[in-house]
């Protein structure tokens, strides 16, 4: 997985902090549905929503930010 960069509020370090998050592959999803013939569409679909649901940025300071306090 790739990683994107971020701003979020981190409580620990009492402001903003630059972050990381996980982005997931476009040109690997792409080729499977390719290949698939279309089928993979849905599995990329389900990840989707997971890493959306899952997502948790982490703190370059120190580590994860709770996803209570991003706004």
């Amino acid at each position: 997985m790739a990683q994107i960069g971020v701003s979020r509020f981190c409580e620990r370090c009492g402001g903003e902090a630059s972050a990381v998050a996980e982005k997931s592959n476009f040109l690997l999803h792409v080729i499977l549905t390719g290949l698939t013939l279309g089928a993979w569409v849905f599995v990329w679909m389900a990840l989707i929503g997971l890493d959306a649901a899952l997502a948790v940025p982490r703190c370059t300071q120190c580590g994860p930010i709770s996803n209570k306090s991003a706004a």
